[in-house]
């Protein structure tokens, strides 16, 4: 856990390893409520998908917000008409049943921290957009001066990068570890700093067919849940990509392993579909 700054009453942002596990799983747990008619399960779903809500809310983590939004906004643009009057159904439900929380929140007094967490989230909302963002001392401009030194070195070594443990950058203050010299708050530019332009290239491409097939393969797939969680799993990946502009969760220690997960998942599920149209085919054919 990471202590929250003073002027927003100390609030505690509650980070963990497998917080990417979390949004993924979020988005794919909505995508389920659109293409699977389990109405028997709706409620169950949904206080899932409050709980991995509220995992990511207490993070206070703006990239996030971003990314589930725009995951979310994607999947609407992509389903059928049906499926998508469904997930508007579904979502109205959990608006409900959040309701009902916020309500027994009231009435038994204990709502002031999550209050305090709205506010924060809403004042770091409010500052993305702000002019200040660009001020001396605020987090954007510590990223465009690792941007300029990264940059810096990526001319020098543009095509095997520096090495995954050589610093890139001298000390911001005294005393900083060197593990942070070596952190820079971009997924692309860390990859093209690292191992060149080969790796960079090398994680766009699989990135990219990863995309392709999912996105192409999901309305093949004959299972519900398969086809909701190859859906959800590539919408998810999208949000991601954007958000690793500012926030390298793919490249991360912690969380590194997650992604590997969900590329090896997405891939199994487009390769028994591409199976099971095999199978219809020789079928046919016989």
């Amino acid at each position: 856990m990471v202590e929250w700054s003073p002027q927003y009453g100390g609030l505690v942002r509650i980070f963990h390893p497998g917080f990417p596990l979390v949004y993924v799983g979020l988005l794919t747990l909505v995508s389920n409520l659109a293409l699977c008619n389990n109405g028997e399960r709706s409620l169950s779903r949904w206080l899932l998908i409050l709980v991995m809500g509220g995992a990511l809310f207490v993070t206070v983590t703006r990239n996030v917000l971003v990314s589930a939004a725009m995951g979310f906004v994607l999947l609407i643009a992509i389903l059928p008409r049906f499926e998508r009057s469904r997930l508007v159904r579904n979502v109205l439900g959990i608006a409900c049943l959040s309701i009902v929380f916020g309500s027994l929140l009231v009435l038994s007094r204990t709502e002031s921290k999550v209050v305090d967490y709205v506010v924060a989230f809403r004042e770091r909302l409010e500052g993305m957009l702000s002019a200040d963002i660009l001020e001396p001392g605020e987090t954007l401009s510590y990223r465009w001066e690792e941007i300029q030194l990264a940059r810096a070195q990526i001319s020098r070594h543009p095509i095997f990068g520096i090495g995954l443990h050589n610093p890139y950058r001298p000390a911001f203050y005294p005393g900083e570890p060197q593990s942070l010299q070596r952190y820079i708050h971009n997924t692309y530019l860390s990859l093209w700093l690292k191992t060149g332009l080969v790796g960079l290239v090398s994680f766009l491409w699989f990135s990219i067919v990863f995309l392709w097939r999912g996105f192409g393969k999901w309305r093949n797939t004959q299972d519900d849940f398969l086809r909701s969680v190859l859906l959800g799993l590539a919408v998810a990946y999208v949000g991601m990509m954007l958000s690793n502009l500012v926030a390298p969760s793919m490249v991360e220690p912690g969380s590194l392993a997650s992604f590997g997960m969900i590329l090896g998942l997405g891939e199994s599920i487009v390769l028994q579909t591409k199976k099971s149209e095999e199978w219809r085919e020789r079928t046919m054919l016989s």
